[in-house]
């Protein structure tokens, strides 16, 4: 329509409504408020943007589509209209000048319907700016009261959410198993603490026909993996904490996290029955992070193909270096990668990589070297038999293979010892916070002290915890044993070899023969060894 037909321009309503804000209008009532403003300033509304229930307009990580929209979409001589301010925005001055900004390079402006604002006065940016400010002030409280009812509840036990995990159910705001779903649920857990992948389970679930969590038939490897690792499988309370990009991770509560709670560094908060315990749980995470960096491995070496270059699948290609003297009478080292395969007419062998590369170009800095893989495969592995059954007590190398030996074996304890760790790290670090604030002036000496003999009783508990937490320790006893190792290692698989390898040694240096058709010299084999 034209101004001739009783219009003097366009306007665009925005609209939201908060889970936290008691006694709000709905969306509806503010659309209704907003377009009898457009008609009393002869505005014809063209779009009205109008944000899902619950939208946050405080918390930044929380996007609002339809309010992006309609920055987009303003256009010169526009009228945005909103309820009032805070429904625009509640992140205080800096957004909302922000927003003012964006209205005035497009010529547009804001006005809102129970606040009185108009952006095309002088005093808007101050009024909009300490409207904005208040806003954000009352979000803030609404914010904390909010996290300290949560808090609370869920230090009494309370399992806040109306839905459980799979395999469990919410009764009287606690967890309990489920009739239906827990004896799936308990098998899952079974299979994957028996070394199964996600992906057998999902398709040892797929093959017999057991409907999905979502009612449907068919399972994902994406849900059972979230259901699995979620610490509300163990019966624990949880907390969410949100990652960069809008993704969460979840972690059990300890007591005194979320709360005023003294009782601090006690076990998480049971808030009814599990399908698995605790224990079970850290294995269950602990096996499928695992099992996940090496899936990366493999996906990162198909990566490798498609790009066109051979995937490595010879035994010392991670360790191998080139020790052939160049030019200047210094050593390569270059990297070393197996070629070719064994067979009538040719043979397979370690060759110098700079050389080929540099080789292309026309600039060799490395004369080559070729060294049969049979022979220097068959001479690494001898040696590191040997070597391991020459071990002594005390022997630093079988220190180093103890401790990798038990991260690969146990791996779940490690992360129960690395997980008290970290929270010792952690408390230290707000010690050093502390410390600081003081120093700056930024806390009085009341504040300052009462944090501190807090943050030390609690540094003392998670010490403790530490203490009472064993060290785990694996059996290494079969790498010891040539007559169990030597039939091990030569039934192993080349992946197999490089992984117990990796234990002991840290590169392997190959030299060249003496002279063309030399038999072959096991002195052209250097082990350098981690200790």
């Amino acid at each position: 329509m034209t101004s001739e037909e009783g219009y003097e321009g366009d306007a665009r309503i925005y609209t939201r409504v908060s889970k936290f804000e008691p006694n709000q209008k709905s969306t509806e009532d503010q659309e209704d408020d907003c377009r009898e403003m457009a008609t009393r300033n002869r505005r014809r509304v063209v779009k009205v943007y109008r944000e899902e229930p619950g939208t946050s307009a405080y918390q930044e990580w929380v996007k609002r589509p339809e309010f992006d929209q309609l920055l987009e979409d303003v256009r010169s001589g526009e009228m945005v209209i909103a309820y009032a301010v805070d429904r625009v925005t509640r992140r205080g001055m800096e957004q909302a000048g922000a927003v003012l900004r964006v209205l005035d390079e497009a010529d547009a402006f804001m006005v809102t319907v129970s606040d009185g604002i108009d952006s095309r006065r002088d005093d808007a940016e101050l009024n909009v700016g300490l409207r904005a400010i208040l806003a954000r002030g009352e979000s803030k409280n609404t914010s904390t009261r909010s996290r300290r009812g949560i808090a609370k509840r869920r230090a009494e036990g309370q399992w806040l959410s109306p839905r459980a995990v799979y395999g469990l159910q919410v009764v009287d705001r606690r967890l309990a198993r489920d009739p239906e779903t827990f004896p799936t649920a308990r098998w899952i857990a079974d299979e994957l603490l028996a070394g199964q992948s996600v992906y057998a389970v999902t398709r040892a679930l797929n093959e017999k026909g057991v409907p999905s969590p979502s009612g449907g038939s068919t399972w994902n490897t994406g849900s059972v993996t979230r259901f699995a690792t979620n610490p509300a499988w163990a019966g624990v309370a949880i907390i969410r904490k949100r990652l960069r990009g809008g993704k969460y991770f979840y972690r059990p509560i300890i007591l005194g996290e979320e709360s005023d709670n003294e009782e601090e560094h006690k076990p998480p908060t049971s808030v009814g029955k599990g399908v698995v315990t605790l224990d079970e749980h850290r294995r269950i995470v602990a096996l499928i992070d695992a099992r996940s960096q090496e899936r990366g491995r493999q996906r990162a070496d198909q990566r490798f193909a498609k790009s066109g270059r051979r995937v490595s699948n010879t035994l010392l290609n991670p360790f191998a270096r080139c020790g052939r003297v160049r030019e200047d009478g210094t050593e390569c080292g270059g990297r070393l990668v197996g070629t070719g395969k064994d067979k009538e007419g040719g043979i397979a062998t370690y060759v110098c990589l700079q050389n080929q590369s540099r080789a292309r170009s026309g600039i060799a800095t490395c004369p080559g070297l070729y060294v049969s893989r049979r022979h220097a495969d068959q001479e690494v592995g001898e040696r590191f038999i040997a070597r391991l059954a020459a071990c002594e007590p005390g022997d630093p190398l079988l220190d180093i293979v103890a401790e990798r030996w038990t991260a690969h074996e146990r791996p779940e304890e490690i992360a129960e010892r690395t997980a008290a760790e970290k929270a010792i790290r952690e408390v230290k670090a707000a010690i050093d916070r502390v410390d600081d604030a003081f120093a700056d002036g930024v806390t009085d000496r009341s504040s300052y002290e009462r944090q501190r003999t807090r943050l030390l009783d609690r540094l003392a508990k998670a010490n403790d915890v530490l203490a009472k937490t064993p060290k785990p320790v694996a059996d290494i006893s079969p790498l010891l044993d040539p007559e169990i190792s030597g039939p091990a290692w030569e039934a192993a698989t080349v992946m197999e070899r490089r992984a117990l390898l990796s234990l002991a040694v840290e590169s392997i240096t190959l030299r060249p023969a003496s002279r063309r058709g030399e038999p072959w010299d096991s002195s052209r084999v250097e082990v350098d060894w981690l200790a």
